[in-house]
């Protein structure tokens, strides 16, 4: 024999369950969201972080290592009315980067060049110049490193080295030396030159801009816009021309 057993249950116990059904769902949702959020937020917050770290590297650098000050206000001076070559970011590897440089000596050659300015990070790391000092001895050894990797040490010439951003050159490098017929000195983050009556200052740019980010900007409007905004921040007259690497994207 069988038999049929129903339970019945009043209406407002299963509107009650269904509305505490409800607002269980309605907090699952808002924990899930604010979860969602808080995520985003630290990712957003992260992003942030990196972003200005990524356009304002090397001027943070800068700052925390040396302080903030203009580093053109005790720059040193040159008369000069010869041809002059100014070039940046050579990113020596403690390899040499191969072949890569030996177009320097014919075009200083052709165009009768007499003074060199590199505008800095002439290394790809500092490090590199300090283990070749460790290595080699001394730090004219080193110079005549970077001139035989140059395939210049047989030139006449006057070098002069201005120091790039602390993650690749030296800041603490004070030479002045003769090695053969080269005269090499190192000037410090800016030089000052008058040649052919033409007013220049070359600095190497890293107190304004990171590097990839100046590369990216400078690529995309293809206008100085970081020289222009050294001027600004160095206080330089309209009259004086400025000479940057930095962004290695090369623009007049």
């Amino acid at each position: 024999m069988c038999s049929l057993i129903i339970f019945t249950i009043p209406l407002e116990s299963s509107l009650g369950m269904l509305r505490m059904r409800y607002v269980f769902n309605v907090k699952r949702l808002w924990i899930l969201l604010r979860n969602i959020i808080y995520r985003k937020s630290i990712a957003i917050a992260l992003l942030i972080v990196l972003l200005i770290y990524f356009c304002f590297a090397d001027p943070i650098h800068y700052i925390t290592s040396k302080g903030w000050r203009n580093p053109c206000d005790k720059a040193i001076q040159l008369l000069l009315n010869s041809n002059t070559l100014f070039l940046g970011d050579l990113h020596i590897k403690k390899n040499g980067n191969g072949n890569r440089f030996k177009c320097i000596k014919s075009f200083i050659l052709r165009n009768n060049v007499s003074t060199l300015v590199l505008v800095g990070d002439v290394f790809d790391d500092p490090n590199i110049y300090y283990d070749l000092r460790k290595e080699l001895g001394n730090d004219e050894a080193v110079i005549r490193y970077l001139l035989k990797i140059l395939d210049i040490e047989d030139l006449k010439l006057n070098i002069y080295f201005i120091a790039g951003g602390v993650s690749h050159d030296p800041q603490d490098m004070y030479l002045n030396v003769t090695i053969n017929d080269i005269y090499f000195q190192s000037v410090g983050k800016c030089l000052r030159l008058e040649i052919y009556s033409h007013r220049i200052i070359a600095i190497h740019g890293d107190i304004v801009v990171g590097g990839p980010f100046g590369f990216i900007i400078t690529r995309i409007f293809n206008k100085p816009i970081f020289e222009n905004l050294l001027r600004s921040i160095l206080n330089i007259d309209k009259d004086t021309w400025v000479i940057m690497g930095h962004t290695h994207v090369p623009l007049i």
